[in-house]
């Protein structure tokens, strides 16, 4: 069996498809609107340093990157430890060396993977319109506004997703995931943000 087949074996017997597909989603979603706010906060206050908004970018997107993995991992460990306890009380049985035992280790990194990957990366495609204006192939206003509109873009992507999930209105999903933005730019304003 290639270790895809396996793996795709034991994220199933794990139920762990599922679980990475929500903590792609929920976590996504974190990225964007964390570096999307970053990025409103630095026009709110006229900031033309790409370098600074790159800085500041990166480091909360490691940051929320590593947050997700790691609480994630713990959290999958915890519950998986405790599924099996509860299993091995059923069985009467030591499932240590079990298949049960490796799906949900494998499914518990796998998930963890998705859950520090999905913002790390999602926050990363925010940020990129400031890596061309760091270079000087765009004006920092372009990058702004190109930034704001890649959320934007990303967020409905992600709405849809959710919509074709639950056989809903993509449009409908994407527009409340969009709306999401607007209330982010809207609390942003109204606490200050503008100069």
């Amino acid at each position: 069996m290639s270790p895809i087949a396996k793996l795709n074996k034991y994220m199933k017997l794990a139920g762990g498809w599922d679980i990475a597909r929500r903590y792609f989603v929920l976590n996504g979603f974190d990225g964007i609107l964390t570096i999307f706010g970053i990025a409103l906060g630095m026009y709110l206050e006229e900031i033309e340093s790409p370098k600074l908004i790159l800085a500041s970018g990166i480091s909360a997107s490691i940051a929320i990157g590593i947050s997700g993995f790691w609480i994630a991992f713990l959290t999958e460990e915890a519950e998986q430890a405790k599924e099996k306890k509860e299993l091995e009380e059923t069985l009467l049985a030591d499932l240590d060396e079990s298949v049960f035992s490796r799906a949900a280790r494998i499914a518990a990194f796998v998930n963890s993977f998705v859950d520090g990957l999905s913002p790390f990366m999602f926050g990363i495609l925010v940020l990129s319109p400031f890596i061309f204006a760091r270079f000087g192939f765009m004006a920092m206003d372009t990058a702004y506004i190109t930034s704001f509109v890649v959320s934007g873009i990303l967020l409905f992507i992600l709405g849809m997703f959710l919509g074709s999930l639950s056989k809903q209105s993509m449009i409908i999903f994407g527009v409340k995931a969009l709306f999401a933005g607007f209330v982010v730019t809207l609390l942003i304003i109204m606490s200050g943000g503008s100069p």
